[in-house]
């Protein structure tokens, strides 16, 4: 097979207009609105005025014109938490699309509910239907196509996980193809770490340096950019662009701030009133007092356990084998949320126990992949605060059999040589499970007990009282300790001291449970939502809620986070409160409530915290033993007085050593980052692209589009179909903000899973609400976006049809209408347009008015837009002979000079700030090279000798000036260290590739201008 190289452009078919045949009036109007939608009109105006199913606020704009103000869209996106960084994105690939600079993407992120709520939030807010890409739907692309065949080139939108992308055999696939834009999410954990990073770490970064080559834009996401080394976060900036860092690890002065976008809540102002878009939130630490004489049996089995587990842990301790008790601390965790979660946990560990003794043992192959499986969620819980619902289930169920395990082989380790070790064995076997059994005995008939269940119905008739209508959302860990919560608060409901509805959700719900759940709770009042943390991220649960408990309290505060903020986020209209639950005088308060209080103080003072702060860290030997020399002595200190928690003051229990020198080393950790946060002050207070004047300038960019007629989605899309079908019955209004479309096969083809279709029927149910997510049935509505498969598909068949009707009597560029006009009027549209070696830059609609005496440009396209009323369409039949054809010719070739210079004047306007863009990356981009070459090759020698000197013979490149042939000549030469060569080699690729991208874009035709469409305006007497 030949390849031309270069291909040759195409220029599309067009035909003259023709006014003796007019076309229907709303046909002109959907003709002509289709090139609107389509204008680029550079980055001082966005096309996606309507981007989706959003309530947008100004500042979310900000990384959207930062994007188009860049020759390449490459951005790290690192606002706080709760900001809506994944709408940012969203509005990045919207705008993207919609000016078709975008069409293969492809989403990174970490496995599990984050992965899940970007392809649930690309389709619900923007329609776009995003593939995850696994080893599955690989395998099945490669049946569906030839061998040999790359997966990623058949996927226009993909959605991958981290992990799995940075396997060797999918690195292979990436790097043999190409996309327009890469997203990557907690894209703190690609930055190069270094001799401190593990093997994934690595790996993660290799991904990251390949996709950062295979893509022209690039927006890496994350809440934490800076971990408090300067060149982890200059590693991120270089994935964005290396011309923007040094060879050893830092940054070239300050151009790297125009590719950041970091903003706290702090920083974000309601521009009308000047008051906080998000109010501080109010935090009350609840203290649930055990009651030991009231509750004799739950106390008990608190004591019991800690008798159990103290024994392993001061073993583990002892000989240092930390990850072998793990578990242990998992069972102690479930005590203090809910007996159900405990007595669950016991009644698998009691099962689990019997089968080892039934197989005889446990393998040792068995027993290594459950170790390393408990690891990697552990650490894929700490880097990310979550795990799907089947992995919590999977990890639960290896936590048992591994108590079961330690169980077993302690008491076999414990037995001594001799005859009666086969007797001995099966006695101890039998007090273990004795002991199991008394445990889950005391479990059961501490159901009743559960303090952690009465506090809670007493907080939720608190707020009742004070909020009778008040939705409450209620977070545990556990799916045991939600359908406790359950039943205790059904129970509530009959006893009269709770009303309303309560709701359930938890990863096992499917995808449109989940929705139902939501919307109820998003519209409805009086409801408690009791939901799990598989759930907790892509949940927006702030409409009608601001309340919110935490049942336990997790030892990640990013699980913490990831949990307030789904009340505590944009749109939230009264003061987030959150309630955290503990049980007092037990390590959850000794310590863990202790670890939230200091979190909650830190964020009030910096306004963000690290993500990966917890006192259970699989890096840190030094943690995690503090962590089990303190729930070692626990035993020893039940029940016993504690202080108060104050999460205004800083307050230390002094009982425990252990957990002070714990509390001691997150303080250290806290005091690194503030630290680090004084220095970098972009990273808080000062905030980059933070300024009132950035969210001003978006604000005016939207308004621009709207006066250039970029919105009137919902219309386009009704009156494209109909044009296309000619039946009116293929658009329906079966109710108020609800349209059913009927689709013709090649309108429907690729809307799979998008909201609102009915595949089999071919329909697609839409609505004009935003916040309505169903019908008067239950049904799922979509939501017409600018990026929306619907709209694109509708763009694409209007812009065509300037070919006619299917019997070719009628043009429909061409139209007439009554107007108030004193005079026979045509009002004449032009498409401008300049393009560049990399495609189009910039195309403008123009319209110009003329009579037989007089000319007049219109710039704003609603000063024309408002003579296209269906009402007063009139009849076209002899309008051009009767009434044009005796001076219209001679004034059209006027208005067509009149349309060019004023095209020209746009373009001209336009090109000075593109050109001067492109000179000033130019200039940036020869600075680096200069510099990198100063760095691998030293300074440039003179090469006159003195008197007194020997002249030597230089190599060559040595002399050279030019920074291009001194890299080169560099390295070539065989006596230079082979890595340094290598980067050499990199540099000039990088340099090369870039320049070549920027004479592309600087390679602009000439202003074109061709005709669009005519419009006949009659005066009123006159028609």
């Amino acid at each position: 097979m030949d390849f031309l190289a270069p291909f040759e452009r195409l220029e599309p078919n067009s035909r003259d207009l023709n006014p003796e045949r007019p076309g229907r009036l709303n046909h002109f109007r959907l003709y002509h609105q289709a090139f609107l939608l389509e204008q680029e009109l550079g980055p001082g105006a966005l096309l996606s005025a309507q981007p989706g199913r959003l309530r947008l606020a100004p500042y979310q704009l900000v990384p959207v014109m930062r994007a188009l103000r860049l020759a390449r869209p490459r951005l790290l996106l690192a606002d706080g938490v709760g900001l809506g960084k994944t709408i940012e994105a969203g509005l990045v690939i919207s705008e993207l699309l919609a000016r078709r600079r975008a069409h293969r993407i492809l989403i990174v992120s970490p496995a599990g509910p984050l992965l899940r709520q970007w392809r649930q939030e690309m389709r619900e807010r923007f329609g776009l239907r995003f593939q995850v890409l696994d080893a599955a739907s690989m395998q099945e692309i490669r049946y569906a196509t030839e061998q040999g065949t790359n997966p990623f080139d058949h996927v226009a939108l993909g959605l991958i996980s981290i992990d799995f992308a940075k396997q060797e055999k999918v690195l292979k696939d990436l790097e043999r193809s190409h996309f327009d834009l890469v997203v990557i999410d907690e894209a703190h954990h690609c930055a190069r770490l270094g001799t401190v990073g593990d093997f994934e770490d690595s790996q993660r970064r290799k991904l990251s340096e390949l996709l950062a080559r295979q893509s022209d834009g690039l927006l890496l996401l994350s809440a934490t950019p800076h971990d408090g080394f300067d060149s982890h976060f200059a590693s991120l900036v270089e994935l964005l662009d290396p011309s923007l860092c040094t060879g050893n690890g830092g940054l070239r002065g300050e151009r790297w701030r125009a590719h950041v976008v970091r903003r706290l809540k702090g920083h974000l102002r309601d521009p009308k009133t000047g008051e906080e878009l998000f109010p501080e939130r109010k935090v009350l630490p609840i203290p649930v007092k055990p009651e030991e004489k009231k509750r004799t049996q739950y106390a008990q089995l608190q004591r019991s356990l800690l008798e159990l587990v103290s024994p392993h842990l001061k073993s583990a301790l002892k000989q240092r084998r930390y990850g072998d008790v793990l578990a242990f601390i998992a069972l102690l965790k479930r005590s203090v949320s809910t007996v159900a979660a405990c007595l669950e946990t016991l009644k698998v560990i009691h099962e689990r126990f019997q089968e080892l003794i039934d197989r005889g043992g446990e393998a040792a192959d068995a027993r290594k992949e459950r170790l390393r499986t408990l690891r990697d969620y552990r650490r894929r819980l700490e880097r990310y605060g979550v795990l799907s619902f089947e992995e919590e289930q999977d990890q639960a169920l290896l936590e048992a059999e591994d108590m079961a395990a330690e169980l077993l082989e302690r008491e076999i380790v414990d037995l001594t040589a001799g005859t009666r070790v086969a007797r001995r064995k099966l006695e101890r076997e039998a007090e273990v499970r004795a002991g199991l059994e008394r445990l889950i005995g005391l479990a059961e008939a501490a159901l009743g007990e559960d303090p952690k269940l009465d506090a809670l119905v007493a907080q939720l008739a608190e707020i009742r009282e004070a909020e009778p209508d008040a939705n409450v959302l209620v977070y545990t860990e556990y799916a045991d300790s939600q359908r406790a919560v359950g039943v205790a608060l059904e129970a509530a409901k009959k006893r009269k001291k709770l009303a309303g509805e309560v709701l359930l959700l938890s990863g096992a719900d499917s995808d449109d449970q989940r929705a139902a759940i939501t919307e109820r709770f998003r519209t409805e009042g009086s409801l408690v939502l009791v939901s799990t943390d598989a759930t907790s991220e892509g949940l927006n649960l702030h409409a009608r809620c601001h309340h919110l408990l935490h049942l336990e309290l997790p030892y990640n505060p990013n699980r913490l986070e990831q949990r307030n903020g789904r009340i505590d986020r944009f749109g939230q209209k009264h003061t987030p409160s959150v309630r955290y639950l503990y049980l007092d005088a037990t390590f959850e308060h000794r310590l863990l409530m202790r670890l939230i209080a200091k979190y909650e103080r830190q964020r009030r003072a910096l306004s963000f915290v690290p993500n990966t702060l917890g006192v259970l860290s699989s890096e840190s030997d030094r943690l995690t033993g503090s962590l089990l020399a303190g729930l070692s002595e626990e035993s020893e200190q039940l029940f016993s007085h504690s202080q108060e928690i104050r999460f205004g003051e800083e307050e230390e229990d002094l009982s425990s050593p252990a957990y002070r020198e714990l509390l001691d080393e997150i303080d250290k950790a806290f005091s690194g980052f503030a630290k680090a946060a004084k220095t970098a002050d972009w990273l808080g207070r000062e905030g980059v692209g933070a300024s009132q004047n950035l969210v001003d300038e978006a604000e005016a960019a939207r308004n621009e589009a709207e006066r250039a007629g970029l919105g009137g989605l919902d219309a386009f899309v009704q009156d494209a179909l109909l044009l296309e079908s000619g039946d009116p019955s293929v658009v329906k209004t079966p109710e108020k903000d609800v349209v059913t479309l009927s689709l013709p096969p090649s309108w429907a083809a690729g809307l799979e899973e998008v909201p609102g279709i009915d595949e089999d029927g071919r329909t697609l149910r839409l609505t004009t609400d935003a916040e309505r997510q169903a019908d008067g049935e239950g049904r799922p509505l979509g939501f017409i976006g600018r990026a929306h498969p619907i709209v694109r598909r509708a763009l694409d068949r209007v812009r065509n049809s300037q070919f006619g009707s299917r019997d070719g009597s009628e043009d429909r560029r061409v139209s007439v209408t009554v107007a108030d006009v004193p005079e026979p009027t045509l009002l004449l549209t032009f498409l401008g347009r300049v393009e560049s070696a990399q495609g189009r830059e910039l195309e403008r609609v123009v319209a110009v008015r003329i009579g037989a005496s007089n000319l007049q440009a219109l710039d704003e396209s609603r000063e024309w837009l408002r003579w296209l009323d269906d009402k007063a369409a009139v009849s076209g039949k002899n309008v051009w002979k009767s009434r044009f054809e005796a001076w219209a010719p001679a004034r059209i070739a006027a208005a067509r000079d009149e349309a060019v210079e004023r095209f020209a004047g746009f373009a001209r306007t336009w090109e000075h700030g593109y050109r001067e863009a492109l000179d000033g990356e130019r200039l940036e981009l020869d600075a680096w090279l200069r510099t990198r070459a100063e760095e691998l090759t030293g300074k440039v020698r003179a090469t006159q000798a003195t008197l007194f000197e020997v002249r030597e013979e230089s190599s060559g490149w040595r002399a050279e000036q030019e920074p291009t042939a001194r890299l080169s000549g560099f390295a070539t030469d065989a006596s230079q260290p082979i890595k340094v060569r290598r980067e050499a080699e990199v540099v000039l690729g990088l340099h090369k590739k870039r320049r070549e991208q920027l004479e592309r874009r600087g390679t602009l035709s000439e202003p074109k201008v061709t005709a669009l469409g005519m419009l006949m305006l009659l005066p009123k007497g006159e028609a």
